[in-house]
């Protein structure tokens, strides 16, 4: 009964919840998995209390859902494709929207969102630190994702890196718990109806097979980018020839290479003369660097077989992140979040052989925990650009699972 009165109370009084949680996680290191639920859950009900100040892509979503509670799914279906025509495979979030409006409590919207993101991290870390058997550190490396994920840009973006995630655990499924099946294979498939750049995780996945010597060489595309778009850009003449298929590689090279040259607009100029982003880009691809580093001189060389496949992803989504520098808009924070999210692997393959690894990856080891106060600070900073840190808290303290159910309640029978 203390403890379904202790649990009663955490879901009653969501910041204990919350802090009890962290705390068990640091007290009981072998029983990860029955607090990290709470935890996960008490941060969508952060997500739930989030309020934003300004318009951004939540705010416009809650609008939208609010609004199609008037419709049918279909009638909501054909207007958002009407609105948003780049969008058009989306019907699994339109679907989501539409039920969050009929049950008249769209900021699910973000906590759903929210916990599939954090979900996968914890997901996989504690999957990854009971085979490599070292539990006990499990909270370190949820620690370091909490502060390199950035919350409310998470919460206010809603679709691209919910189904970055789940194309994540589709591959982590696949190559390392050799889980062949339909739900992988729904994993794989559902997020492009979420999000269509979940597409480009998916193409990754191809590549994790190949030998890891071809690493450099997929580093070397990264850095040389800008002249392998020009090149592939003045090669478009060919890829016509190749019909259908030609025409969409074309697209792509072309949405690419706009992307480069995008310098002079409005929006590029204000990223570029944004000293957070700057910064900003500077520590995550300076972190998606070191990943990199670490992975191709020692991680591969030490790291069992059945989990070389991921690491190779976790590689590629790093060179993907760097990738980002070439481009004035500030893409690269939705691809650091990727391999953030599966930062787990690399965090624990340190941990390997601790007593025998060279000097320079212990200096490596200790140069990731500096990333946790830097991340904090940042996000932080831009933070209090995003809410009102005194009323989202207040919030926070008066939204509950009761409250939200009292919520759907009111809003279904009234």
């Amino acid at each position: 009964m203390g403890s379904l009165g202790g649990l009663l109370i955490c879901l009653t009084i969501s910041p204990f919840g919350l802090f009890f949680s962290i705390f068990q996680l640091f007290y009981a290191t072998t029983e990860t998995r029955k607090w990290l639920p709470l935890m996960i859950f008490s941060l969508g009900l952060l997500a739930y209390a989030y309020e934003p100040i300004h318009e951004n892509d939540l705010t416009r979503y809650l609008t939208f859902a609010l609004e199609s509670s008037n419709y049918d799914f279909l009638e909501t279906l054909e207007y958002f494709i009407n609105q948003y025509p780049q969008d058009m495979g989306v019907p699994v979030y339109v679907f989501v929207q539409w039920i969050c409006g009929k049950l008249g409590c769209v900021h699910l919207i973000p906590m759903f969102s929210l916990m599939i993101v954090y979900g996968v991290s914890f997901y996989i870390s504690s999957d990854l630190a009971a085979r490599f058997q070292v539990k006990k550190l499990t909270i370190y490396v949820i620690l370091l994702q909490i502060s390199l994920l950035p919350f409310l840009s998470i919460a206010g973006n809603v679709r691209n890196i919910c189904a970055f995630a789940l194309v994540i655990l589709a591959v982590y499924r696949d190559s390392v718990m050799n889980k062949k099946n339909i739900t992988t294979i729904l994993l794989y498939i559902l997020p492009v109806f979420i999000h269509t750049a979940a597409l480009i995780l998916i193409g990754i996945r191809m590549l994790i097979g190949f030998n890891t010597r071809y690493q450099i060489f997929v580093f070397g595309g990264v850095v040389f980018l800008p002249q392998v778009v020009n090149f592939l850009f003045d090669a478009k003449s060919f890829f016509a020839l190749l019909g259908p298929v030609g025409d969409t590689i074309n697209l792509v090279i072309l949405k690419i290479y706009l992307y480069l040259n995008d310098v002079d607009s409005e929006w590029a100029q204000a990223v570029i003369n944004s000293r957070f982003q700057t910064a900003n880009k500077f520590v995550l691809c300076s972190l998606a660097v070191l990943i990199c580093i670490l992975i191709y001189f020692y991680i591969n060389k030490i790291v069992q077989k059945p989990l070389k496949r991921f690491l190779n992803y976790e590689f590629f989504l790093c060179a993907l992140t760097i990738s980002t520098l070439w481009f004035a808009a500030p893409h690269y924070w939705r691809f650091a979040c990727t391999f953030c999210i599966a930062i787990a692997i690399v965090f624990f393959s340190l941990y390997e052989e601790i007593d025998l690894c060279p000097l320079w990856v212990r200096i490596c080891r200790k140069v990731l925990f500096a990333y946790i106060p830097i991340c904090i600070a940042l996000n932080w900073y831009i933070g209090g650009a995003m809410v009102n840190y005194i009323e989202w808290i207040e919030k926070f303290f008066m939204t509950n699972i009761f409250t939200i159910g009292l919520d759907i309640i009111s809003a279904t029978l009234l």
